[in-house]
């Protein structure tokens, strides 16, 4: 008995930890393409719609103009208040590669449209996000949607 529930986890943990690995690697392929993505835009102008969802705070949604310019210049426009945190709003793919681990939550409908899903958690305490999502468009690999999860 103690052979059979040995080997059943054996097969347990061949089977499946190779299956976790698929996730890490299937998300660093996802930003990698991203990344190779983003290397061909020297500017770019992105409308931005932000919902605050904060405990005990009421603040209505925001929209914004955002633009960019590489290196790494950007500028923000709205006709209303905005209140965006800088940091919120990762424009250079490749330190989402350096700053979190990245893993796929598989895919997700997002405007009718497929598209990948994936959770980014910070490497180190001192990255001013702890999580992140990510949409990401498969067809010309672009993030449609982001969300953010600051430590407090």
């Amino acid at each position: 008995m103690k052979l059979l529930s040995g080997m059943v986890a054996f097969a347990l943990f061949v089977f499946l930890v190779p299956f976790g690995d698929a996730h890490a690697q299937n998300a660093s392929t996802i930003l990698n393409n991203v990344e190779k993505g983003f290397e061909g835009i020297d500017d770019f102008e992105v409308t931005l719609e932000a919902d605050v969802d904060i405990e005990r705070v009421r603040v209505p949604k925001m929209q914004a103009t955002m633009y960019f310019k590489k290196p790494d210049r950007v500028h923000f426009t709205s006709s209303s208040f905005v209140m965006l945190p800088r940091e919120g709003i990762v424009v250079n793919p490749s330190l989402l590669r350096e700053r979190y681990n990245a893993s796929e939550l598989g895919k997700d409908t997002l405007d009718g449209r497929i598209v990948h899903k994936l959770q980014l958690d910070a490497k180190a305490a001192q990255i001013p996000l702890r999580q992140m999502l990510l949409w990401v468009e498969p067809s010309n690999w672009t993030i449609v949607r982001m969300e953010t999860m600051p430590y407090q």
